[in-house]
């Protein structure tokens, strides 16, 4: 059969960090990227998966990597973004042949830059809207984020919400 192209955009959690079998330890459970592969290939799918998910990144940052863009400015700073990476996350983005983009950020690292709850969404928002301009076939599958020392169960869920309300919108 044909092809399909998932993209994996997030942070860590997207990366693979985390999960045992990142760092080659006991239960070795596989990162999401090798749960699909290996979910694909057991049905002998073919398919190209790009995973662009890097670990410690708020959303701001990746859609501007997203857009190939290598700076920007976050609450009235200026950022930078590496230029191999936007390469390559644009690349990805413009491809023009994504059929699922799975979109998943941990909100602690954007709590933790100091973007709010609808600055979060509205990024998410621009982040897919991108996609789908560039790749139109393109479906969506979005992950809210977990829970972890650094965010509140209510900051999680207000997230998680924002997380809720983009699923509604496609």
């Amino acid at each position: 059969g044909e092809q399909i192209h998932i993209a994996i955009y997030g942070a860590s959690n997207m990366e693979g960090c985390d999960v045992s079998g990142f760092y080659n330890r006991e239960p070795y459970c596989p990162t999401i990227e090798n749960l699909i592969k290996n979910y694909l290939k057991s049905n002998n799918i073919p398919a190209k998966i790009s995973n662009i998910a890097v670990g410690g990144w708020n959303v701001a940052q990746g859609v501007n990597s997203l857009k190939g863009k290598t700076s920007f400015v976050l609450n009235g700073a200026n950022k930078t973004i590496d230029a191999t990476k936007a390469r390559k996350h644009n690349q990805v983005a413009t491809s023009g042949d994504i059929d699922l983009f799975i979109c998943a950020y941990y909100a602690g690292n954007s709590i933790g830059s100091g973007i709010n709850a609808t600055q979060y969404k509205a990024y998410l928002k621009e982040a897919i809207d991108y996609v789908i301009e560039k790749n139109p076939n393109c479906e969506i599958l979005f992950i809210s984020g977990s829970i972890n020392q650094n965010i509140t169960v209510a900051q999680a869920k207000l997230f998680a919400d924002k997380v809720k309300e983009l699923q509604q919108e496609y």
